[in-house]
């Protein structure tokens, strides 16, 4: 009795985890320039079922794209690593082996095939095939990290079922974490580690380049209403416009990135202090829960000025757009405070829905961003980063 027969136990576990996706709330384009970044997860996020299966196949199902692929065991075989190895990136060999195994042009199967080569080395997990099933609420392409969610919940459902692990804790997270930042190497060349850091953990992080990825302690309700333009640009293009204008004008611009730098210190300051204040202050009295609301009042009204003097930095670093300006200009008229968010040049733009707001106006506004041929989704930060998921 309690004992599994050998045949249940030789087979791939049923897992389901999911991960969140992420929004660069200050410090775009500067952070290429080693300023520090704020970034902070969503509540927006892609989830991952691992179901054994009774042939020996690997099968993706990709539920958003209506696409699935599959292998036979025998075909990824060749590619196994013997045993569970270090976080490390595939070799340029390694990867062209991956890719003929595609035979497509969509690179999603890539990340799930190097991460199950490594990490289901245990012949347990091989006896039998697995079907892997991936549905995400974060928009695609709108630089909200749904590359880095879907290669941190891969590396999640996999480690947790290689580990037999029933909870993420700090360790398997940093472990989570470093295995999805080598995955999206695949998709993405270099990333800078950020948006796999805020999926993995979770909350409010920085990000600078020498000193790498810092958690912010946050207890505060922070809701953003996304705004994606849905107009297409070339972050690359981008990237190397502010690189110019740094190269021409070293006097003007870097005391731009400087005042960015100072916009993440002061952000990261107010944060800490109402933090610190909520979790200082019992909510027992009529008093308490009115001091409660002031400070997160006065912290969302700090925040929106930091969001208006940062968006006008980045225009005046050339990464605007008249549609994101148009977003930002709605968003005044009902006296919120928008900016861009990410590469810029079209993309999204974030605004922030302070307390006390009257839902009436939000939904105003959604409906008048909607009007005008916006994508608008509603979300909150999000403390939680990877995470088990009852399977529906």
């Amino acid at each position: 009795p309690g004992m599994t027969s050998p045949a249940e136990s030789s087979c791939f576990p049923h897992v389901s985890v999911s991960a969140p996706g992420k929004v660069i709330l200050f410090g775009e384009h500067a952070v290429v320039h080693g300023v520090t970044a704020v970034a902070a997860a969503l509540s927006l996020r892609t989830s991952v079922r691992f179901t054994p299966l009774p042939t020996a196949t690997l099968r993706l199902v990709l539920l958003d794209y209506e696409s699935t692929f599959e292998w036979p065991l025998a075909h990824v075989d060749p590619l196994m690593s013997q045993h569970e190895p270090p976080p490390h990136a595939p070799t340029s060999d390694t990867l062209a082996s991956l890719t003929a195994l595609v035979q497509t042009p969509n690179k999603a199967p890539l990340p799930l095939l190097f991460l199950y080569s490594r990490l289901a080395s245990n012949p347990t997990l091989r006896s039998r095939g697995v079907e892997v099933t991936v549905k995400s609420s974060i928009p695609l392409g709108a630089g909200l990290g749904s590359s880095a969610a879907y290669c941190v919940a891969l590396a999640g459902g996999f480690l947790a079922a290689a580990h037999g692990w029933k909870t993420f804790d700090l360790p398997a997270q940093e472990l989570v974490n470093a295995w999805g930042h080598e995955a999206e190497k695949i998709l993405h060349g270099k990333p800078s580690g950020i948006d796999n850091s805020v999926s993995a953990f979770g909350g409010v992080l920085s990000f600078q380049r020498e000193s790498g990825v810092v958690h912010i302690p946050s207890s505060l309700p922070v809701r953003l209403i996304l705004v994606d333009t849905r107009v297409p640009h070339d972050t690359r293009a981008l990237v190397e416009g502010v690189r110019q204008l740094l190269v021409r004008f070293p006097s003007i611009i870097q005391p731009l990135f400087d005042a960015v730098e100072a916009i993440s210190t002061e952000f990261r300051t107010a944060l800490a202090q109402c933090t610190h204040f909520l979790e200082q202050t019992t909510t027992t009295s009529e008093d308490d829960f009115v001091r409660r609301d002031k400070t997160i009042t006065a912290f969302h009204a700090t925040m929106g000025e930091l969001v208006d003097v940062n968006h006008n930095i980045l225009n005046a670093l050339g990464v605007g757009h008249p549609a994101l300006e148009d977003v930002v200009t709605t968003a005044r008229q009902y006296h919120l405070h928008a900016k861009l968010t990410g590469a810029g040049g079209g993309g999204c733009a974030l605004v922030v829905v302070p307390n006390g707001i009257a839902p009436t106006s939000v939904l105003d506004l959604e409906e008048t961003l909607r009007s005008k041929g916006y994508q608008v989704v509603e979300t909150d930060v999000e403390s939680v980063g990877i995470t088990f998921t009852t399977s529906t």
